[in-house]
C-alpha cells in the first residue's frame, strides 16, 4: 500500500541495489521498518527489520494522512534546497487501483521552489509521522505487536572473489554459486552499474533451513567456497511483495 524509500546522497551507488525501504505497509496491515537500533541480528550479515500489524481502521488513518500530504495526486518530483549529494525520498502509494509516486530531493532542507514549499512541508511531516506507525495509529489499532521480521526467503547476491581474504565457509547447496540465481547489471533506482558477474537468487524452504546455520556464523566479509572458487555474498530479506531480486 505504501513504501517510503531513500536513495542517493552520500550512499555508495553499489549499495542501492541492496537497500531496504525505510517503511513498507501492506494491504493486510503488515508494517515493516528497518531495525536501526543496533541490536544483534540472528544473521549478522542480514539487515534486520521489524514487523507489526495494524487494523483496517489503522490503514484508513494512514491513507487519509497520505491524501492530506498530497500523495493521492499526480506523480511528480520536487527539489528542496540545493545541497551537495542530497538524497531523494520516494513515496509510493497504491490506492483505489492507482499507483502514485512522488519523490523529493533534499526533503526537509530549506530552499527550493517556493511554489512547492507547502507540499514539501506536508510530505516531510508525513514522513516523520510514519517513522512511528504504532503511535500514529494508536494502540487500539495494533493487532500484532512489533517483533523481528522473519522473512520467508533471503535474497543472496553473489559476486566472484579471486582469493579468500576473510573467514571461509563452504557453500552447502547443490546449485553452485557460479550459476546461482540470475545475472544483474543494473544497481536499480539508486543508480550505478554493478560488476557484470553479479548474480542474485532467493533462498527459501528446505534450502533456507540448510543455509541458515552457516549464515548465522558468517560475517559480512566472509568468503564462500563453491566448487573450488571463492565468492562474496550480500544478503537482503525478501519482502512480501518481492517475487524476484531487485534488478532481475
Amino acid at each position: 500500500m505504501l513504501r517510503i524509500s531513500i536513495a542517493g546522497g552520500f550512499i555508495n551507488p553499489s549499495t542501492q541495489l541492496f537497500a531496504l525501504p525505510e517503511l513498507a505497509i501492506y494491504g493486510d496491515g503488515t508494517v515493516l521498518v528497518r531495525d536501526d537500533s543496533g541490536s544483534t541480528p540472528a544473521i549478522p550479515a542480514l539487515q534486520p527489520m521489524l514487523m507489526n500489524r495494524i487494523s483496517e481502521a489503522g490503514l484508513q488513518l494512514i491513507l487519509a494522512a497520505a491524501g492530506d500530504a498530497g500523495l493521492l495526486g499526480p506523480n511528480g518530483h520536487f527539489q528542496g534546497g540545493i545541497m551537495p549529494e542530497a538524497s531523494t525520498t520516494t513515496f509510493l502509494l497504491n490506492a483505489e487501483g492507482h499507483t502514485h509516486t512522488i519523490s523529493v530531493t533534499a526533503l526537509g532542507k530549506p530552499g527550493g521552489d517556493p511554489a512547492t514549499q507547502a507540499l514539501r512541508d506536508k510530505l516531510q511531516a508525513f514522513e516523520t509521522a510514519m517513522q512511528d506507525v504504532p503511535t500514529f495509529v494508536g494502540a487500539a489499532n495494533i493487532t500484532v505487536p512489533q517483533a523481528p521480521f522473519q522473512p520467508a526467503g533471503i535474497e543472496v547476491f553473489v559476486s566472484s572473489d579471486g582469493q579468500p581474504t576473510g573467514k571461509t565457509l563452504a557453500w552447502p547447496l547443490s546449485t553452485s554459486l557460479a550459476t546461482f540465481g540470475q545475472p544483474i547489471a543494473s544497481a536499480g533506482s539508486g543508480g550505478g552499474i554493478r560488476q557484470p558477474d553479479l548474480r542474485c537468487g532467493i533462498v527459501t524452504g528446505s534450502d533456507l533451513t540448510t543455509l541458515q546455520p552457516l549464515l548465522a556464523k558468517a560475517a559480512p566479509d566472509s568468503v564462500w567456497n563453491s566448487d573450488g572458487s571463492y565468492y562474496t555474498l550480500t544478503l537482503r530479506p525478501e519482502l512480501p511483495d518481492e517475487l524476484a531480486c531487485p534488478g532481475v
